[in-house]
């Protein structure tokens, strides 16, 4: 599992776009539990309305992806696939991105560090 380093205040995960589960208007629909709220999550935003998470469907509130920072720091991806059971690549780039840019950036640890040879790149 990854971890953002002990060092990093949370709070400059603002930088990528994560804001705390409960900032989003829609929040009760996707984050299952209470506590869960006030962890830093970042989701994918509905392209025809960025204000709101891009759900797979309308009636069924799972978003396409998201990365959740969990209270222990853990760095969790999720991804919905949509009609079949692939997700496609243009609706998951804004994950990888940021993902490459906390490794980029230095903030994101692996206890077996499998991470050293992407921070050279």
């Amino acid at each position: 599992m990854y971890f953002i380093k002990k060092d990093i205040e949370l709070t400059a995960l603002a930088k990528y776009g994560f804001k705390k589960g409960c900032e989003y208007p829609e929040h009760h629909e996707c984050i299952d539990n209470e506590p869960e709220y006030e962890d830093y999550w970042l989701f994918a935003m509905n392209p025809d309305d960025p204000s709101r998470i891009y759900f797979v469907e309308d009636c069924y509130p799972q978003p396409v992806w998201s990365i959740h920072i969990t209270a222990r720091r853990g760095v969790l991806l999720d991804f919905t696939p949509q009609f079949t059971y692939h997700v496609d690549s243009d609706d998951v780039e804004h994950a990888f991105t940021v993902i490459y840019r906390m490794i980029k950036d230095d903030i994101i640890e692996c206890p077996n560090d499998i991470l050293a040879d992407w921070k050279v790149m």
